[in-house]
């Protein structure tokens, strides 16, 4: 009945203005009898009593004292600050369907405050929504005006969400769910403070559950150089195989069982009083797959949210860590960690994202399930307090440059059924793992690299003959001189160029 009334509520208005106007006139004008002014009364009334009932009827008012059985002068009132993407992900956990949740969604103007219900009764509208990109290939709607009753574990409570209408974007104009830092947050409803507090301890739990950054690669950059705002991007997750790597048995097995070990016994460990948390660094040489080593890491943790800061900001590295304990169970990856990390009597060392990174880590509850994977090429300069102190480091692992039957597997690998042809041209691939010693993984690809690409300009054949590794040899290290030898793994140790 309600609803008929709503949508014929513009007719009813022109009833009552058009009869009213054309009896008072009809009294006055041509029977002119004094009952027009009463009448004239009368109509001001129905109109006032209409805007009256219809506010009442129509508002939102009347629906939250049904809902929390409470009149509106005794209810509390919360308004909580939250990140842009975290409302987003409230959102999904108040529209989801669960057993803990059952949940009505109304609508008010976006604007609207819900501390003004005392003194203003907004229409029910309905409901619009905003269309997110969260990945470039995925989109998300959320409801852009939506006030949501709902009862969870047997508490009564009314939400809104104030989602701010400007987003980021990135430096490809690739929209992202949100710029941190913004002025949004969730407005709620709630028959008292405890329940209030309740309501927003099970909203933060849920929303982390249906967080659309769960199980995700993250990227996260601040805004500008001297802004505190920051930047979270959802970046495609890595995958690798495993034979794809060739390092020692012993250190990928150990890796791996420091990885999903942690992240297979983690309620057990819980039970034991144990923490899940992990400090793995990674150092080696330049080039010997230490990023490799972790892509195969992060692919064996699938369930895991990934977090990585493209910056040294020290607010980088905090919100890389409130996302991290958010999204549990998380990996933070810091690739070149000598950058941020570097001895602090050293000059130019980055001393506040240093020991914002120190605090973060020691500030990792005793039950977090967050990984954090760091990896270097400089293992000398790390500061001692973050390398050596146990419970930020757990274990560091070296990935050594390979040896002479790792460097034969590498360049089967790379060159794959290229160099399988065997022909009196054809590379002795023996031979010329012989004469790289010292080199390093990276220069082994590129050189197997250069070499199918010499060979493509040269017949476009399908294999891979002796000479075109010779001139890729050539142009590496002879052309290329000592700082591409240094800069691709292949150093003055090395054998000289006059022997290759």
């Amino acid at each position: 009945m309600v609803r008929i009334l709503s949508q014929l509520n513009g007719l009813i208005w022109l009833a009552l203005t058009l009869g009213g106007a054309l009896l008072t006139i009809s009294l006055f004008v041509f029977d002119q009898v004094p009952q027009a002014i009463f009448a004239g009364f009368c109509v001001v009334c129905s109109w006032v009593a209409w805007h009256i009932l219809s506010s009442w009827l129509f508002g939102l008012q009347r629906h939250v004292v049904k809902f929390m059985r409470a009149p509106i002068d005794r209810l509390t009132f919360v308004d909580k600050s939250l990140r842009s993407q975290r409302v987003v992900d409230v959102l999904q956990a108040l529209s989801r369907d669960s057993k803990s949740l059952t949940a009505t969604a109304m609508a008010v103007d976006n604007s609207f405050d819900l501390k003004n219900l005392q003194t203003v009764n907004p229409k029910v509208e309905s409901l619009t929504w905003r269309t997110i990109d969260i990945e470039g290939d995925k989109l998300l709607n959320i409801p852009g005006n939506g006030v949501y009753f709902f009862t969870a574990n047997g508490i009564r409570a009314i939400a809104k969400a104030r989602v701010n209408q400007r987003f980021a974007y990135d430096s490809e104009g690739e929209s992202t769910i949100g710029a941190d830092g913004e002025i949004s947050g969730i407005q709620l409803i709630a028959s008292s403070i405890e329940d209030a507090n309740a309501i927003v301890h099970w909203l933060l739990s849920e929303s982390s559950c249906c967080s659309v950054h769960r199980s995700q690669m993250l990227h996260v950059n601040a805004l500008s150089p001297d802004s505190p705002m920051t930047h979270v991007q959802v970046v495609k997750r890595p995958k690798i195989e495993r034979d794809r790597i060739i390092l020692p048995a012993e250190t990928i097995e150990l890796a791996e069982t420091l990885v999903s070990g942690r992240s297979k016994h983690h309620k057990r460990l819980a039970e034991l009083g144990y923490s899940s948390r992990l400090g793995l660094l990674l150092y080696g040489p330049p080039g010997t797959g230490k990023t490799m080593m972790i892509k195969l890491l992060l692919s064996q943790v699938p369930d895991h949210t990934v977090v990585i800061p493209v910056d040294l900001a020290p607010e980088t590295i905090r919100e890389c860590f409130r996302l991290a304990a958010y999204l549990e169970p998380t990996v933070v990856v810091i690739e070149d960690v000598d950058l941020l990390a570097s001895n602090r009597t050293t000059p130019g060392a980055k001393l506040d994202s240093l020991q914002e990174l120190m605090n973060q880590i020691d500030g990792l509850f005793s039950t977090s399930n967050t990984m954090i994977i760091l990896s270097t090429n400089r293992p000398e300069v790390l500061e001692p307090a973050l390398a050596t102190r146990p419970g930020r480091v757990s274990q560091a692992i070296e990935l050594p440059l390979p040896d002479q039957q790792s460097r034969l597997n590498l360049l089967k690998l790379f060159l794959g059924e290229l160099a399988t042809d065997r022909n009196a041209n054809s590379p002795d691939l023996a031979n010329w793992a012989a004469r790289t010693d010292k080199a390093s993984p990276a220069f082994l690809q590129e050189l197997c690299k250069r070499a199918i690409l010499l060979s493509c300009d040269r017949t476009s054949a399908t294999h891979v003959q002796e000479e075109d590794m010779r001139e890729a040899m050539h142009q590496l290290v002879v052309i290329g001189g000592k700082l591409n030898r240094n800069v691709l793994g292949f150093p003055d140790g090395a054998a000289s160029p006059e022997t290759l």
